[in-house]
């Protein structure tokens, strides 16, 4: 293991808390400013490597490896991915753009011959422009760069050993990307803060609690979901590891489910209590981003507030499920009142944890409307 690594190692896991970063930002500046967001390699469960800005002129400033392995102490052989967020004034900069390797064990820190990459370049940043270290790191070569939102490369390219032809280095210019390309070239690693300059704010948030006997103040005991529609989903750090990292992105094939809000308003009202029960599991099994969709499936649960019988309380709840697998911030206060509503005890606790499964904000809640075949549609 080189000496680089080895000190970045120990100084991470035996002295994080005493680490003392300064400003990204010069003593008093008050202009424009812009961001930047590190960015991410997943090589296994375990180990990452990391592409950030480590210093600015000359200001040393927090990075997502350190930050890594402060985050995922305690935790075996599971490394948190981290990123970092920092905000830049608009004036010439000298950038130290770094590259290097984090573990979650110690002892594969220290049995590794990994090296730490650092160049700098200078950089001049546009007021009010997300930006992206980007860069890729093996035994013979390393490569950083930095990329604007639209992805077109706005600095030098740093390098060390002979590339190959298996590293795209995107140009300096790049024809603009419409959301679709922006969501598809989206980079493990990038702040979620960047991710939505890019698209906007998601159209549904959702957030799941992991390995809750984890004593550790990690990231890696939940993460959060944003849903985009249209587009897919984002699943991303979220709690203690802000600004939150995006883990993995996947696209949603939400519309190939056929449905239409006539045709699934009439086989919710299936008198059939076992196709009833059919239909609502099976859409447990999709990610509906629909909103016409969803309200049917909102105001069939509010027909049934007062049931009773078990076969129609079963469906009720995957169909409270299905509300929580949107996200979408107007369920989750519907499926609040559905919670203090509901006359069984088992479709109330169901409302209450779908609804704790939607982030909460400051939307108004879904107002339900009769219930009907839809036969007069």
């Amino acid at each position: 293991m080189s000496t680089r690594s080895l000190l970045i190692f120990l100084v991470s896991c035996c002295l994080s808390a005493c680490i003392s970063y300064e400003s990204s930002l010069p003593e008093g500046y008050e202009g424009p400013t812009a961001v930047v967001s590190s960015s991410a390699r997943r090589i296994d469960r375990g180990k990452a490597q990391f592409f950030f800005v480590e210093t600015i002129d000359g200001r040393q400033v927090e990075n997502p490896l350190d930050r890594s392995i402060a985050l995922s102490s305690g935790q075996g052989n599971t490394l948190d991915l981290a990123s970092t967020f920092l905000e830049l004034p608009t004036q010439p900069l000298v950038l130290g753009l770094a590259a290097g390797a984090s573990y979650a064990m110690p002892i594969r820190a220290m049995l590794s011959n990994e090296k730490f990459f650092r160049r700098d370049v200078r950089f001049l940043p546009v007021a009010g422009e997300g930006y992206l270290v980007k860069g890729r790191l093996e035994d013979d070569f390393a490569v950083l760069w930095i990329e604007d939102t639209n992805g077109a490369r706005v600095s030098e390219v740093m390098s060390i050993g002979e590339l190959g032809d298996e590293i795209n280095v995107p140009d300096t210019a790049a024809e603009p990307k419409d959301r679709k390309q922006l969501f598809e070239s989206l980079s493990v690693g990038e702040s979620v803060h960047l991710v939505q300059a890019k698209l906007g704010p998601p159209d549904g948030a959702t957030f799941r609690v992991g390995n809750a006997f984890s004593f550790s103040p990690s990231g890696r005991t939940a993460t959060t979901t944003l849903r985009y529609a249209g587009l897919g989903w984002i699943r991303a750090s979220f709690g203690l590891a802000n600004p939150s990292a995006v883990l993995r992105v996947g696209v949603e094939r939400s519309s190939d489910h056929g449905w239409t809000p006539v045709t699934l308003r009439s086989a919710l009202a299936n008198a059939d209590l076992d196709a009833l029960r059919e239909t609502a599991a099976s859409l447990t099994r999709l990610t509906l981003l629909d909103v016409a969709l969803l309200d049917v499936i909102a105001d069939r649960v509010w027909a049934d507030i007062d049931t009773m019988e078990d076969p129609v309380i079963l469906a009720m709840n995957d169909l409270c499920r299905t509300l929580a697998r949107s996200g979408m911030p107007q369920y989750h206060g519907f499926l609040h009142t559905v919670f203090n509503k509901a006359r069984s005890r088992e479709l109330s606790d169901a409302a209450r944890q779908a609804r704790n499964g939607i982030i909460d904000q400051d939307v108004d809640a879904y107002v339900p409307k009769a219930f009907d075949s839809g036969s007069s549609q």
